[in-house]
């Protein structure tokens, strides 16, 4: 696994007085592909100009801010660190996994098309819900899983989560993961950032007694998570709350009136093609895009590269990411 593109890790410096930096491809190698260089050249320019004011991130959490594959090479995601971690029955990962062997392939099968993928992937999302609510999951037991887990946040996210917060850009993560496992892998991550950053996802509702009774909503799958962002904040925030004391928290009220802003401009950051459409049409008048390609890449690239303005490659780090905000962040307070 290619853990930094290439480059040594970026540390980039912001200060009023800062001078922003020329944009830089060329020190990440041949994990970075852009197919319209000029074009890419352009939106970062409009986003330079925009600053922080002006500027949102959308990014899917699974695979995009976390590696695909852990250190023992083996696929991850936020529903997978509740099971690997022999908190709850072995039953739950043996099952989990059969149903992961039999719909992962489907969902990225870049020849099937997706109007015939979607009904599959309902039907994977609820049967997982399915078999976690069996297991009577508590707050307590999803935080001993982040503890746990293998899985690992990409180089460079926690710098980059960092700089976001301290410029005040508001960051919505769109994840069609377990959103109670997100929390808490942020918080274990030291990565977590209220002020900033919402995420909606598929959340579950505790009861009076701590136990997760069901999950909020229609399950969030790698196709519907435009419907997040259509949605009316009321809807929205049934989805990706839960009780207090669960340890999850509402959308705060500084990250609240961060996103009511006139915002025009915004990074995206995804891993799969349905990803593009986190940033929904006629909403922003720049999307600079890019794509995580973790594997498949010699039967995807073609896709990606004329999906996403920027393409990394091989499940590396997020060093470019920050690289990016170097540029359009440097020179603003």
């Amino acid at each position: 696994m290619t853990e930094s593109c290439g480059a040594q890790a970026f540390d980039a410096v912001f200060s009023s007085a800062s001078v922003p930096p020329a944009l830089d491809l060329e020190q990440f190698g041949a994990s970075v592909v852009v197919r319209d260089r000029p074009g890419l050249l352009a939106k970062l320019a409009a986003l330079q100009a925009g600053g922080p004011a002006l500027l949102e991130v959308l990014s899917d959490f699974d695979r995009t801010l976390t590696f695909q594959f852990n250190s023992d090479g083996i696929a991850q995601s936020s529903y997978y660190m509740l099971y690997e971690s022999n908190v709850f029955s072995s039953s739950l990962k043996d099952s989990c996994l059969t149903l992961f062997h039999k719909y992962y392939p489907i969902e990225t099968d870049p020849h099937r098309p997706e109007e015939e993928k979607l009904p599959l992937m309902l039907e994977w999302w609820n049967a997982i819900h399915d078999l976690i609510l069996a297991e009577k999951p508590t707050w307590p037991k999803i935080q001993l899983c982040a503890q746990l887990t293998k899985s690992r946040l990409r180089t460079g996210v926690p710098e980059m989560l960092q700089t976001l917060s301290q410029h005040g850009v508001p960051v919505r993560i769109l994840s069609a993961g377990l959103g109670d496992m997100i929390v808490a892998f942020l918080q274990h991550n030291g990565a977590e950032y209220p002020e900033n950053t919402t995420v909606r996802s598929n959340f579950m509702e505790f009861g009076s007694d701590g136990v997760a009774r069901r999950f909020v909503g229609v399950p969030v799958t790698t196709f519907s998570k435009t419907e997040l962002l259509c949605a009316s904040e009321e809807v929205c925030e049934d989805g990706l709350c839960a009780p207090e004391g669960g340890g999850l928290r509402a959308v705060t009220d500084a990250a609240a009136e961060l996103s009511s802003r006139s915002l025009t401009n915004v990074l995206l950051l995804g891993d799969s093609l349905s990803d593009i459409r986190m940033a929904v049409p006629g909403a922003h008048n720049t999307v600079l895009s890019v794509g995580f390609l973790n594997d498949r890449v010699e039967e995807s690239l073609s896709r990606y590269s004329q999906a996403f303005d920027i393409v990394l490659l091989h499940d590396c780090g997020a060093e470019l990411v920050n690289h990016l905000l170097a540029v359009v962040l440097g020179g603003h307070g």
